[in-house]
């Protein structure tokens, strides 16, 4: 199932916006893409055929993320590093742990 409160894309990788995602009947989601083009969609993302030139279906775009490997030290500094190997490599005395950290890009907790 598509998220529609996260960004999606048509499967092509065309980059839509969404304009509404109430409209009447199956297919309730109405989005245009960069260029103008309209087209409407069923909430599973599947695109109505002959509705317009549109012809691929939506999916939420995908989101890129990143694994680093931070050793974490008793005064409380971290240094992150791109391998297991390499946090290990480079530890200085004081490690007291190495944890794996996964983060979406563009994600910025507060």
């Amino acid at each position: 199932m598509i998220d529609f409160e996260k960004p999606v894309q048509m499967k092509n990788g065309t980059k839509v916006e969404i304009i509404t995602k109430n409209l009447p009947g199956d297919y309730p989601i109405l989005a245009k893409t960069k260029s103008g083009e309209y087209g409407i969609w069923d909430l599973a993302g599947n695109c109505v055929p002959g509705y317009s030139s549109i012809s691929s279906n939506l999916e939420n775009v995908p989101v890129k993320k990143h694994t680093v490997f931070v050793n974490i030290y008793r005064h409380g500094d971290a240094v992150a590093h791109d391998s297991v190997t390499k946090a290990d490599h480079n530890m200085a005395s004081g490690r007291v742990a190495r944890i794996k950290v996964e983060a979406e890009e563009g994600r910025f907790d507060v």
